[in-house]
């Protein structure tokens, strides 16, 4: 439309190209968070962020054209505009999508602008909507943001404030809302960061993703990174936290809900590029009703309080070959458990990187022992720059599904992209692998400018 300023039309849009997502294992009472990973929305995000935070989004794309299970739901058509005009930011967006099985015809509208205030701020305003079988939902809401890299002539500083309100056309609700209010202070040598944050028991952003709903969140954060003069001349920054809390309470009630302390008594970068650190935690869970926590093992009502220990460490990664892990044991609702996770990355060669991960949890309660495995592996090969492709693979035996993905892409000309994707899931619940479902895909993309 103009150089700043980009609409783009899509129609019949399927993302067959996508990557499979990561498998993830959950042991929280909490939902688990999917990052976004079509193209057609990644390209843009920041247009529709209000800074609150990722606990509390009130526009998620993947609500678009993905059903709760996240198996695809169609797209008949679209449109988005983004861009600058002057000193206001501007995102549009308008989707429909198409009926499938019990899932009917939505039209999903996010409008978003903000504007550059002073040298270095903004405010903004956002609504996203949804309008399902003449019923309309919105999340619309405010926000701003002072950010100055000046202060004490040098040092940065970030100070903001977001509010959200849901509009239902079948009845407004006037506590349905959300707020954040939060300082940082994030500079090299001194970190300092606090917050608070509030859901509502009845907020619901039909168009967004609550990690937890019913909540307010008191955050503290104050973390040292001297930088050695003389001594230690191997390391180039230490890291010591002296404070990171968050505090969460049942916002109906007042109640804990959970509590997170954690201080890290030694960590450090080298200057050839590893890092190493180790923290003590002090966790809580205050269940106001029983938890399943996996098939079969229930955890009784009541509060909870562990205190754990975690180290960290990875490799240079610019190396060829970088390997980093996580270890954490200690406390965990009414027994013991320890988690590992693991992943290497090899770079044969500059047409060929691999990839691995491994995640094990080992938990031993009074009501039940059990362990998990979550494994992955990613081959990345490139022929030239204009064919490449990857074979990715993942299994968990939560799920006792894996799932293989193979994805050949290639550029003909500038402009137009194939890809040619095979897509196999196996049932591992027998002991043996038994195939359940292959799918083979060729998709031909062609750009047309207007």
């Amino acid at each position: 439309i103009t150089p700043t300023l980009r609409l783009n039309l899509t129609f019949n849009t399927d993302f067959a190209q996508v990557e499979a997502d990561r498998q993830q294992i959950n042991l929280t009472r909490f939902p688990l968070f999917f990052p976004e990973r079509r193209e057609f929305f990644l390209e843009g995000q920041d247009y529709f962020d209000m800074g609150m935070g990722n606990t509390i989004i009130p526009f998620y794309s993947r609500r678009i054209g993905l059903a709760e299970d996240r198996s695809t739901v169609p797209i008949i058509a679209g449109a988005r505009l983004l861009g600058k005009v002057k000193n206001a930011t501007i995102g549009a967006m308008s989707l429909q999508t198409a009926s499938r099985d019990s899932i009917p015809s939505n039209n999903y509208t996010v409008l978003s602008w903000r504007q550059d205030v002073l040298k270095q701020s903004t405010i903004g305003v956002l609504s996203a909507n949804k309008y399902e079988n003449g019923r309309l939902h919105s999340t619309s809401g405010a926000y701003t943001r002072f950010s100055t890299s000046s202060l004490f002539g040098s040092k940065n500083l970030n100070i903001g404030a977001s509010y959200t309100q849901n509009f239902n056309s079948d009845g407004f609700d006037a506590n349905a809302n959300a707020q954040r209010l939060y300082l940082s202070y994030p500079n090299d040598q001194v970190e300092f960061d606090m917050s608070w944050q509030r859901s509502a028991n009845t907020y619901n952003p039909e168009v967004g993703f609550l990690r937890r709903d019913n909540f307010q969140e008191y955050y503290i954060e104050l973390e040292f990174r001297p930088r050695p003069k003389n001594r230690f001349k191997w390391i180039r920054q230490f890291s010591f936290k002296a404070l990171d809390m968050n505090y969460y309470t049942y916002d109906n009630t007042g109640e804990m809900q959970s509590f997170f302390y954690e201080i890290r008594p030694l960590g450090f970068d080298t200057r050839s590029g590893e890092f190493i650190e180790f923290n003590l935690q002090i966790r809580a869970e205050n269940l106001l009703e029983p938890f399943e926590i996996t098939d079969g093992v229930v955890i009784p009502m009541g509060e909870y309080w562990f205190n754990r220990m975690e180290i960290q460490a990875s490799s240079f990664r610019g190396r060829p070959w970088s390997i980093a892990g996580k270890t954490s044991w200690g406390d965990f609702f009414t027994g013991q458990s320890t988690t590992m996770e693991y992943s290497f990355t090899w770079r044969a060669s500059r047409f060929i990187k691999l990839n691995a991960n491994y995640e094990k949890y080992w938990v031993d309660l009074p009501e039940g022992r059990f362990d998990t495995d979550l494994v992955g592996s990613r081959i990345e090969y490139a022929v030239n720059p204009n064919l490449f492709g990857s074979l990715f693979s993942q299994w968990n035996n939560e799920d006792k599904q894996a799932i293989l993905n193979f994805r050949l892409h290639w550029i003909p000309i500038i402009g137009a992209d194939f890809y040619f994707i095979v897509n196999q899931v196996y049932g591992t619940s027998l002991n043996r692998w038994e195939l359940e479902r292959t799918t083979i895909v060729g998709k031909l993309i062609w750009r047309f400018v207007i």
